[in-house]
């Protein structure tokens, strides 16, 4: 069925956020048109790094409070 049987996703990995995180990571996905996890993993293998919106958003709150 696949030319490299290597290609197959059959591992999984969990991943627990909070209320902001999962906000961001959300809009992202809804904004480039993907699932959240498909999201996150073409995000992981480009190795970009998105994660500092997350760190943004947290500060933003910090400062807030």
């Amino acid at each position: 069925m696949y030319a490299d049987p290597a290609h197959i996703r059959s591992k999984r990995v969990n991943l627990s956020l909070n209320d902001t995180e999962l906000r961001v990571v959300e809009a992202m996905a809804e904004f480039h048109g993907k699932q959240p996890s498909v999201f996150i993993r073409a995000d992981c293998a480009s190795g970009n790094r998105s994660h500092g919106l997350i760190r943004r958003e947290q500060d933003r709150q910090a400062a807030v409070s």
